[in-house]
């Protein structure tokens, strides 16, 4: 039976399951994937400072993020009929489209064993977004590879600063097992 299925549907459509990249889903023939675009406007709707999303694994938080991160970004502006003229949010975008700077920061490979490992961590994965980020915008402040908190403060002054950057969008994924037994994410968006 199972022969004649297979024989019978000669291609297969998949989820694509895993791959947290939104440019990546679009880009397999026969993988299936849901248009979540429609919630950006809804979204924004909610004027929040910050929005917080506890999903468990494997249920696209990554790529939701991602596809925020490529929607607000300014430097994705060329590319915006590209990434989405083919979904609903490319037919009725929103003022917001393509107006934000994104610092996009991942602690989902944060190292937890020790305090002092999680705290080298940390510091690594903050400074390598920020100086990310700098590069990305040509933008210019120090970075201080021994203390992120304090890049990142001179990260936000030149965001106070420079009329170029006039919002800054920070979306947060968190995958951590240091505070239940099962891990958990939460991506975390907030605007400044």
């Amino acid at each position: 039976m199972f022969f004649f299925l297979n024989s019978y549907y000669p291609t297969r459509t998949q989820f694509s399951y895993g791959d947290g990249s939104f440019e990546n889903v679009f880009q397999k023939e026969g993988k299936f994937w849901v248009d979540r675009t429609a919630f950006i406007p809804l979204l924004e709707a909610l004027d929040a400072k910050a929005i917080v999303s506890l999903r468990p694994r494997r249920m696209g938080k990554t790529l939701v993020k991602d596809m925020l991160a490529l929607y607000y970004d300014v430097a994705q502006k060329e590319r915006f009929q590209e990434l989405f003229g083919h979904l609903e949010i490319g037919k009725a975008p929103t003022s917001l489209a393509n107006t934000f700077y994104v610092l996009p920061l991942t602690f989902a490979g944060l190292k937890t064993d020790t305090v002092a490992e999680f705290k080298a961590s940390l510091n690594d994965e903050l400074n390598d977004s920020c100086e990310a980020f700098k590069e990305r915008y040509n933008l210019s402040f120090e970075l201080n590879k021994q203390n992120a908190l304090s890049t990142f403060r001179r990260l936000v002054e030149v965001r106070r600063k420079n009329e170029k950057v006039k919002r800054l969008y920070t979306f947060i994924v968190l995958r951590s097992n240091l505070f239940t037994q099962n891990s958990f994410s939460c991506p975390l968006t907030s605007t400044m």
